[in-house]
């Protein structure tokens, strides 16, 4: 994965990035990430000392130009991700998600797992899965309008560990969730133990 200087972009791209900088704060920029073949790219927009110092927030601002279809209706999102890290990254991780989404046609959504999204670039963490959930911590970016397109979710990256995601798949979304914050999970730690 290697991120570029931004291609110009639209107008709801420019107005994506700008209702989420002004929602994350930190230090801005936006960059250009391209697939392995370079053929295919996503800005990312990454703030740096978000939400706090020694963090990053990230966040896709292309991604709702592109298909995804939930049942018989499209469903815009963009896909952001907090971590105590450097923000390249943990913007690879959404840029590579993203790009399953724009080439192989995946479903995002909230409770929608992307096997191995986190493992890829963080490949000592002990929850190297990506399951998509509302974004609780921003709740400003759970439905925004953009002009042109309509409605838009940001989904945040939720790191899983392997039996937590055997958990969601035999007792549900909602257990799993449930289970997470009786547990008080920090969903910013790639490094946590797992909660079963």
């Amino acid at each position: 994965m290697t991120a570029s200087s931004s291609k110009r972009p639209s107008q709801s791209m420019k107005d994506a990035a700008s209702i989420a900088s002004r929602v994350f704060g930190g230090t801005r920029a936006v960059h250009e990430y391209l697939d392995q073949d370079e053929r295919v790219s996503i800005p990312i927009l990454e703030c740096v000392g978000s939400p706090s110092p020694g963090w990053s927030n990230v966040s896709t601002v292309g991604l709702h130009r592109y298909p995804n279809h939930l049942d018989d209706q499209s469903l815009r999102v963009e896909f952001m991700a907090t971590a105590a890290s450097d923000a390249r990254t943990i913007a690879n991780v959404i840029a590579t998600a993203a790009f399953s989404v724009i080439k192989d046609g995946w479903l995002a959504a909230p409770g929608v797992v992307f096997p191995d999204a986190v493992g890829m670039y963080f490949p000592h963490s002990t929850t190297p899965h990506v399951m998509w959930s509302e974004p609780f911590s921003y709740e400003q970016l759970s439905s925004v309008a953009i002009s042109g397109i309509g409605e838009v979710h940001w989904l945040l990256a939720v790191p899983l560990a392997d039996t937590e995601v055997e958990v969601l798949h035999t007792r549900g979304h909602d257990f799993l969730d449930a289970l997470l914050g009786e547990h008080g999970v920090d969903h910013h730690d790639l490094y946590r133990d797992p909660v079963c």
